[in-house]
């Protein structure tokens, strides 16, 4: 149920980005059993060879049943199956497999808490069956794969999903871009560099939205946004108004092809608390300053000798300011180099050399420089 002051606040506070009321609802909803007269009406079933200890009263409507640190290595299957069962706890054990017919007699299941233990897969079959689950506790596993859509089979009521502390290495779109409204997923402190598009979707019009924690995993460069399957137009308007990511505290490379994404942080942090923990580790000379307080001018991509870059010049790239820097000023240079960066609108710096004969007909025509100065 959602707490009627979501329809006061709606709109009033930032971090709620001046989403529909369902977005509160999402973050603030609670179980029918945890508000007023109904706290009564579960119960608590600690397991001891698969058979509950506790007694329950007779005001009994909901069960949970606890199993943790038993050491168990995979779901008991005499678990005692009700109707009523609302909550499920197994953490602190070393289940290593979980599949869809381990949860499926649990129809009303609201809470699933398989926390600490050695998982090290999810199918997305797994939760199919559990339409009212609303949180799910998978940290401190050690997950390396969940299947695409895992989580987005259903615009249903899973809420709150935590994957904190695994080994992921890579995440599928599908299971972070999930297509309906949800309040937390939590990826953070994994070992995720990229996205992936196992399906080839289209997401550029994906619904839904919700706050998401990447921090501390090792993402260095942003995906090729057609890759996963978005435009950058269309990733604006879903960063910007309904998916919130929190990427601080991963080794950022903060050249060229990061400069597109800052205006958009910018944008997004004016209705999400986004961007203030992303810290560039690269380059050395950008090291340990916040991504949106970078200078635009700053985010360059140096380029190489092997990328025709003449020896002792400085070349770079500068979306800036739409050009390709080659500054060979004070190089020593005797002669014009013999071969530039084969990219469009070169700013070539030829100054302060010991330059005597000059070709420069040559170079306009074969390079299509815009700016020489010598």
């Amino acid at each position: 149920m959602c707490p009627l002051s979501c329809k006061a606040i709606t709109g009033l506070y930032g971090h709620f980005g001046g989403a529909t009321e369902i977005k509160c609802c999402a973050s603030r909803s609670r179980p029918i059993w945890s508000i007023g007269k109904f706290t009564s009406s579960i119960c608590e079933l600690n397991l001891k060879n698969s058979v509950g200890t506790n007694h329950c009263s007779k005001n009994t409507i909901f069960y949970k049943i606890r199993y943790t640190h038993k050491y168990v290595t995979s779901i008991p299957k005499r678990l005692l199956h009700s109707n009523q069962t609302v909550e499920i706890d197994f953490n602190s054990n070393e289940i290593e497999n979980i599949t869809g017919s381990d949860f499926e007699c649990f129809p009303f299941l609201d809470t699933l808490d398989l926390s600490n233990n050695k998982i090290a897969n999810l199918e997305n079959t797994t939760f199919f069956k559990l339409k009212n689950l609303r949180k799910l506790d998978l940290s401190y596993n050690v997950i390396q794969y969940i299947e695409p859509i895992t989580f987005s089979y259903r615009p249903g009521s899973l809420l709150f999903i935590n994957l904190r502390a695994n080994i992921l290495i890579s995440v599928d779109v599908t299971n972070v871009f999930v297509g309906y409204w949800f309040s937390k997923l939590y990826l953070d402190y994994n070992q995720i560099s990229k996205f992936t598009n196992q399906l080839h979707w289209k997401m550029e019009h994906v619904t839904g939205g919700g706050d998401i924690f990447m921090s501390h995993n090792k993402m260095s460069h942003l995906p090729n946004m057609s890759d996963i399957g978005f435009t950058r137009d269309s990733i604006v308007k879903i960063i910007s108004f309904k998916y919130s990511f929190r990427l601080g505290g991963n080794p950022w490379f903060c050249d060229c092809k990061f400069s597109w994404f800052v205006p958009l942080l910018k944008f997004a942090r004016k209705n999400f608390d986004v961007g203030g923990q992303m810290v560039c580790k690269y380059p050395i000379s950008l090291r340990g300053k916040l991504a949106v307080n970078v200078p635009e001018d700053l985010f360059v991509c140096n380029i190489s000798v092997k990328q025709k870059c003449p020896l002792s010049c400085n070349c770079f790239e500068q979306p800036s300011r739409k050009r390709v820097v080659v500054n060979c000023s004070r190089s020593k240079k005797y002669k014009i180099p013999s071969a530039f960066p084969q990219q469009a609108n070169l700013d070539i710096d030829l100054s302060h050399n010991l330059i005597t004969i000059l070709e420069i007909q040559s170079i306009f025509k074969s390079h299509g420089c815009d700016r020489f100065i010598i």
